[in-house]
Order: C-alpha cells, then structure tokens, then sequence
C-alpha cells in the first residue's frame, strides 16, 4: 500500500445528520480537535457547500463567511476548505473563500455533468487553490464512460480525482474498477469517498488504497448523510495495522469522536431506507420525493426506490416517480390477495396462578422496569406513593414509558412495606421516586425512610398530590385549548379540590367549588384568603345540582365518593366534559348517562405529569450534584449552578464539566447576560480556556 491522506470531513458531510447546524464555535473546536489528532486535510461548511443556505438547500447555523472566518483564526498547520456545487456555488463565492485564505475547495458534479465544472475549476486555480473533482454518483456509469469524464476533469485543470459512492452502493472490486480507469486516463492521483449504506465504506477505502488511492474521506464516528461515511477513528486504526505511514494520534481521533460528536448522534440501528439506497444506488437527497409518492399511491417506499433507480440513478424526476408510484400501485392492487393471518399463535408464559409476596412482587415489577430501560436507553423509575387510609401495598403489572424514563407504580399501605420494597429494589431501577407527603398523621416520611435504606438507587421525592392537581389542570387546559371564560365546577372541598380551582381560576375560568358539609367550613376559610389576594374569585357552592347549573366542565376531585351524579350530569351543558379527578367520583348511573347523550366522559391519565415531575426533580438534583459550585478558572472567579456570586463573577453553565459562559454576576443575585465592557476581557479569558479543555485529552 502507498502512503495516503486521511481526509476528514465531519464539519461538511456530518452535518446533514444535524439538518446543517454545525456552529462557527463547533466548526472551530471540532477542526482544532482533529488538527491536534494530526489529520491535515479538513473540510468545513455546509453540507452542499458555498451558498448553499442562501439558495434555499437548508439553513445553517451561520454564513460561509463566519465558517471561513472560525476555521482560518483557529487552524495553525491543517490544510482546510469547503465543498463547492455549481449551480448553488457562485464565482463570489469562490472569491470570498479566497480571502480568508482557504486551502483547498473540491467541486462536485454528477458523473454525467463534469463539464459544469469547468470555469470554476479554473477560477479556483487562479486563485490558488488546490481543487478536487467529486464526480458524484461515479456508480451512474461504466469504467469506460468514467475513464473519459476523469479527462475532461484533468483538462479543465483540477488537482485530485474523486471516486464518489453516493449511494454506498459499490463494492471494493467496484473501486477498483473505477481506479484502474482513473490511472489508466490521467496521471492526477485520486480518492474516493464512500458511504456506509451497505457496510461496505471501510473495505471499499481499503481497496482504493490498495490500488494507490492518495486520498480517503472518512468523519468522526461516521457521521455523514444517509448511513454515514466511514469512521475517521476506524479507518486510522485500520490503515496503522495495515503497517501505513499514518502520523495520526487514533486515541486522539476516538477522544474527539467521543466527546464531541457521539452526544450529536441520533441515528441507531439499521435504516431500511439507508439500505435500500444502497442496494439500488440511491441519492437520499432525493428521499422527500420518494415518500410523498409512495404515500399518494400507498406503496413501499423502498419498492419505488429500486423501480427509479432501474430507470435513473442520477436524478429523481418528479413526473417519472409519480408514473412508476402509479405502475407499481396497479401491480399491487393485481396480485394483492387476503392476509393469511397472524399464524395462530398462543402467547403464553410468566408466573400464572401464584400468589407471590410483596418483596417478589416488587422485585418482579423492577426487573421489568429495568429490561424495558435498558433496551431504550432510558432511566428506570420506581415511583411509591402514598396510600393514607390502605391496609397493604398494592403493586402495578403496569410499566409506562415517556420520553426520558420507564416508570412502574406502587401505592404503599405502610411504612413497614418500605424496608421490604427498598430490600428488593434497590439497584434495580435507577431512581426510586418517593412520595413525602404525610401517609398519616405522625407517621414516618415515606422518602426519609427510603434514603436511610438505598445503598445504590437514587432516592427523590415529590408531593404525589400536587402532581394529581396538574395532571386535570393540563387534562382540562389542553383538550379545551383554553379555559378562560369556561364555567369549570370542582365537586370536593378538600385540599386538592381547592389547589385545582385556584390553578383553573389563574387560568381565567369561572370557577365554583362544591364541598360536602364536613368539608364547607375549611373550604370558606380558603377561599375567603384567596378572595384577599387573588383577583380570580371562586364561589362556594352547597347545592351541588346547581353547582352544575350549565357548567362546561364538572370534574370529581373527592377519591373515591361519587360526588357526581344523574341530576348533576342533566344540569349542565349538553357538550359538556366530565372528568373523574380522583378516582370513582362519578356514580355508575351518571357515567352511563353522560356516555348516552354524548358528553367527554374522562379520567386522569398521570403518565405525562408524572414523567414530568420526575424530571423536574431529577435535573434539579443532578444540577446541585454536578453543575453547582465555585472554582477559578485562569485566575478568574466562576460561579454555577445557582450560586449568588460576588460582581464580576463569570457565571458558566457547569462547575464540573463548564462548556459555555453564561453571563456575569451582578453581586445581587442576578446575571448581567449582555455584560458591560469591563467584563468583556474576563468573559474571552475564560472562553478561550474552555475552548481548550474541549479539545484536550
């Protein structure tokens, strides 16, 4: 094998995978990281190049001139540049990157169009750059066709010839095919650039080495379009066991991927899509077009994939995917035939009959949790609430999934129960969410208990009742769109009937609250308080049939006494919504008939509020964990994390792992975030450090 550049374009081909919002700051950490790895060729900007945002091809983070500008103050040694496509690109283009002394600009054009690149191949040479020809989509025609594209390339004056897998749809004797045509035609060395749709990206960069290739694309931890190009980390690693000449620092290259690119990656697992391309030599650029045909006519996706690229492997026109979406809609609707069916499965298995203990019950809820966590990559939550009034713990089968974390429900009937819960679980979920309100009168916090027990899961706790409140106030507030002006009547005077109708009235609902007898006086002592101070009145009402007198929502907040019934449900609105907020507040009748006529007859569902709340609670204790604190950077003071600094204190964003500057302390307990000029200096100080830390090992 011959000696070869590892050229890395993560900043221009990895953006596409974050839709183009690489900053001007990324652009510079990102291109220091990987100079100080020693790669020497790095290409920045947009991922279809010069002008690529202003001509409507997907909005960056900033302008090609703050890209140019953040790669040409930054980089010392690496040769650095951009991609360029004509028809997006202009000659200004071209100019402005000349003045910020830029290295190198590689123009790409389809395989069948290279003559596109003439003038600006040579404009670019005049201006003293070191050009590449990307002849995209290479896998669109034959060796022989390719072989007399690369000679119009080498005559228009271009310095390197570029094999491109636009698809990843090539194969390592593919590359060579296209490598002996390239040697045999010009004398120009080349490189190739591949995609990973088929897997196939670093084998296929093997065997252009093999065959003399000098340079080879690649980008941190694959990022790129589609599937991604081959790993920078990977193929440094692979190349030094081949025994080549390689002055790259690999753990260098693996600490940039993983710090600064890996938390960026969504994609996982295999994209059906991405394969497909790769198997039929698709542009995904062209994607959008492809779905919104296979939607009109309801075929697969993937099936009008293939049926273009038997007709066009270089473009997509639109009239000609909708004609084959068409054909292929036809055929299906010829040879559909009626479902065979599921195959008649009996899914039988776990403990069936048992009666198990509360430890194995629990135990067994955990380790649900935990499998279904880790497959999602989630945070396992055991959430215990308190159940006044329960003669044992009940444990729900039942695990809920939201954004962040898997959650399971136990509703505790003692404080005995906790030491028995806390044995079985702890270690098993990550956090066990605890509410610490009172299960009785002199009772032992629930959450106090279960710290003194925990040895590896994190205890956090919450007012299980104030999450029940939200839970009707976002159930009412988001299925009517906006509750102000709505007549809303709460039937339950007690504490969490009162804290919903203050929440509603804030809001601007008409709100009148219904209290049982033994519950009246309580109720009116509230209310008349918050008459004192609120300018949102809520009326107290001992008539609960009137209470309902053409209300627009009745909602039960009495746990488990149907304080809603028939006649309540006749007085008010014919669309009306009922919500039962506490658990078998509305009799069996009353639902029956509010079912018949056609009202919204619901119930609280506390998922949303619940996985809410313990996000709330968990990122406020990891910020006091590890973002909260004082220290000196550069000689400076930094303040995080809520701290109340002293004036002139550089607020950051983290004490333990500082990324950014956030503003300055005013010495009152505010943050000066458009600091004066005296701070400036400071704020740069401890910028340029941080800039630092990022890129150091």
């Amino acid at each position: 094998m011959t000696r070869c550049e590892i050229f890395d374009t993560t900043v221009r081909d990895g953006s596409y995978a974050i839709n183009f919002q690489f900053t001007a700051e990324d652009t510079a950490i990102i291109a220091a990281a990987l100079e100080r790895a020693g790669v020497r060729y790095i290409e920045i900007g947009h991922g279809l190049g010069l002008n690529a945002s202003n001509s409507g091809k997907g909005l960056a983070a900033a302008s090609d001139e703050s890209y140019l500008q953040a790669a040409a103050n930054t980089l010392k040694s690496a040769h650095w540049g951009m991609f360029f496509i004509p028809g997006i690109g202009r000659m200004q283009d071209l100019k402005l990157a000349a003045d910020y002394g830029i290295h190198f600009v590689r123009i790409g054009t389809n395989v069948t169009e290279v003559e596109q690149s003439k003038p600006f191949v040579e404009y670019a040479k005049k201006l003293g750059m070191f050009v590449t020809s990307n002849l995209m989509k290479t896998y669109a025609v034959d060796a022989a066709q390719f072989k007399k594209q690369v000679q119009l390339a080498e005559g228009y004056g271009t310095d390197v010839i570029y094999i491109v897998d636009s698809a990843g749809s090539m194969f390592p004797e593919d590359i060579q095919s296209y490598a002996v045509s390239i040697k045999d035609a010009v004398r120009i060395p080349f490189g190739v650039h591949c995609h990973e749709n088929l897997s196939l990206g670093i084998a296929n960069c093997l065997k252009a080495v093999e065959c003399g290739a000098s340079f080879i694309d690649s980008s941190l931890q694959g990022m790129g379009r589609s599937a991604g190009n081959p790993p920078t980390e990977i193929l440094a690693a692979v190349l030094k066991k081949k025994g080549l000449d390689i002055p790259i620092d690999v753990n260098l290259l693996m600490d940039a991927g993983e710090r600064l690119i890996k938390p960026l990656i969504q994609r996982q697992g295999l994209d059906s899509l991405a394969i497909t391309s790769g198997f039929a030599g698709f542009h995904s650029s062209y994607l959008n077009i492809i779905l919104k045909y296979a939607d009109r006519y309801s075929v697969d996706a993937r099936d009008l994939i293939v049926s273009l690229c038997e007709h066009d492997k270089v473009g997509a026109p639109e009239s000609l995917v909708e004609e084959l979406a068409l054909d292929l809609s036809r055929r299906a609707g010829k040879n559909r035939r009626e479902s065979p069916g599921s195959g008649g499965y009996l899914f039988a298995f776990g403990k069936k009959g048992k009666e198990l203990a509360l430890s194995e019950k629990v135990a067994e809820l955990a380790r649900s949790i935990r499998s279904t966590a880790v497959k999602s990559g989630k945070k396992g939550v055991l959430n215990l609430v308190a159940a006044p009034g329960a003669t044992s713990t009940r444990v729900s089968g039942f695990v809920q999934e939201s954004f962040s974390f898997v959650i399971g429900n136990a509703s505790v009937g003692s404080p005995e129960d906790i030491a028995s819960i806390l044995s079985a679980t702890d270690g098993l979920v990550d956090v066990i969410f605890v509410d610490s309100s009172a299960a009785q009168e002199g009772s032992a916090n629930y959450a106090t208990l279960a710290r003194g027990l925990a040895r590896n899961s994190l205890v956090l706790s919450y007012l299980d009742g104030d999450a029940w409140v939200r839970s009707v106030e976002h159930l009412v507030s988001c299925l009517l769109d906006d509750t102000a002006g709505l007549k809303i009547t709460i039937y339950g005077g007690e504490r969490l009937g009162l804290r919903l109708a203050l929440h509603l009235a804030e809001r601007g609902s008409k709100v009148t609250v219904w209290a049982e007898a033994q519950h009246r006086s309580q109720a009116k002592k509230f209310l008349a308080a918050v008459e004192k101070w609120s300018a949102f009145p809520i009326a107290l009402s001992t008539d609960s049939v009137q209470a309902a007198a053409g209300a627009d929502v009745l909602v039960g907040m009495s746990p488990g006494r149907a304080t809603i019934g028939v006649a309540e449900i006749k007085a008010m609105k014919s669309s009306g919504t009922v919500v039962d907020g506490g658990i078998r507040t509305i009799s069996r009748e009353a639902v029956k008939l509010g079912n018949t006529i056609g009202l919204r007859m619901l119930r609280v569902d506390m998922r949303a509020t619940l996985a809410g709340e313990i996000a709330a609670v968990s990122a406020t204790s990891r910020i006091i964990r590890e973002m909260m604190g004082q220290d000196i950077i550069a000689g400076i003071p930094v303040i995080a994390g809520g701290i109340i600094g002293n004036e002139g204190d550089i607020v950051l964003d983290s004490i333990h792992n500082p990324t950014a500057v956030v503003g300055v302390a005013d010495g009152e307990g505010s943050v000066l975030f458009t600091p004066p000029s005296p701070y400036q200096e400071r704020i740069a100080v401890v910028e340029n450090e941080l800039y630092n830390r990022k890129i150091a090992r």
